[in-house]
């Protein structure tokens, strides 16, 4: 009975280690892709800051739909803000992806101390488990505004991405703990199934 406790009372301290080792090491992971996120992220800034400080298509557009500037175009202005909307994302997109940031966002490019903006359908404005990177733009946009240009890349659910990232890692990990618990239950179960039949049978004898 005593070795049978002994037993139990060591399997136990195992498992429970075994799950705090895990947990450590998934902080661990979490930190380590939270660190190249916002290098990642850090890098995209960059390039989004010098792609949209010169004056090309893209910039020319979202100046005239951001300040409901439909003169140049023989559209209304929904359907320019919409044109906007669409190119801007998918330039946003491209650029992410080039730097590996495999994630669904949101943006909004506003200009700042008006009334004046432009945002992605799926824009929030306040959440708990959002994580924004604003960027003052340079060049065209402010000049030719005459005011600060502020474009804000939005990312919701952040931590359920890193622990996608991490699933090559954390996924086996549960599987061989779960393994290594299943085969020990059984080697228990069976060693104390023979120990009952030897009692068993040296009682019948």
């Amino acid at each position: 009975m005593k070795k049978r406790i002994i037993f139990i009372i060591i399997f136990i301290t195992s498992v429970i280690g075994l799950v705090i080792i895990q947990y450590r090491y998934l902080n661990i992971g979490l930190n380590l892709a939270q660190v190249r996120f916002n290098q990642n992220i850090g890098q995209t800034i960059k390039i989004i800051k010098t792609d949209l400080s010169d004056n090309n298509q893209l910039t020319f557009l979202l100046e005239k739909a951001i300040t409901n500037d439909d003169t140049y175009f023989k559209t209304n202005i929904d359907s320019l803000r919409d044109a906007s909307r669409y190119f801007l994302n998918d330039f946003l997109e491209t650029r992410l992806l080039e730097n590996g940031i495999k994630t669904d966002f949101s943006y909004k490019i506003y200009v700042k101390d008006t009334s004046l903006f432009l945002n992605s359908d799926n824009y929030i404005d306040e959440g708990v488990k959002l994580k924004k990177y604003p960027i003052e733009l340079q060049g065209y946009l402010p000049n030719s505004i005459n005011k600060k240009v502020i474009l804000e890349l939005q990312f919701q659910k952040i931590n359920e991405y890193f622990l996608f990232q991490l699933s090559g890692l954390t996924i086996p990990s549960l599987v061989f703990l779960a393994a290594i618990i299943f085969v020990v239950i059984w080697v228990l179960k069976s060693f104390y199934w023979q120990q009952s039949v030897i009692t068993m049978t040296n009682d019948f004898i």
